[in-house]
């Protein structure tokens, strides 16, 4: 998330943001090692409203 998007909105909002990033970077993560899921939960969110650029 680019902090000079967000530099003007509450804390709560660019931690929000940066959150809703996580679960791609983590699948990101494993698939760039060739490591498969152990098991699959509910999916989450692309990107929450208004947190993208």
């Amino acid at each position: 998330v680019p902090f000079r998007e967000l530099k003007n909105a509450s804390p709560a909002a660019l931690a929000k943001c940066v959150l809703a990033e996580v679960p791609k970077q983590v699948v990101e993560y494993y698939s760039h090692r060739g490591l498969p899921p152990r098991g699959l939960g509910t999916p989450a969110p692309e990107a929450s409203p208004g947190c993208t650029p």
